[in-house]
């Protein structure tokens, strides 16, 4: 069994976290997104 292979899962399993890290900081600053213009257009709405 070739030495190479734990290291490239490291390096892959490495890459997957950063690529989970960046969905979940997409995913929280588009439900921050949705929430801002939600509390906006509320406000709006009691202004009137």
């Amino acid at each position: 069994m070739p030495v190479w292979i734990p290291q490239s899962l490291t390096v892959g399993t490495d890459a997957i976290l950063a690529l989970d890290g960046t969905c979940r900081l997409l995913d929280i600053s588009m439900t921050w997104f949705v929430e801002m213009k939600y509390i906006t257009s509320m406000i709006e709405l009691s202004g009137r």
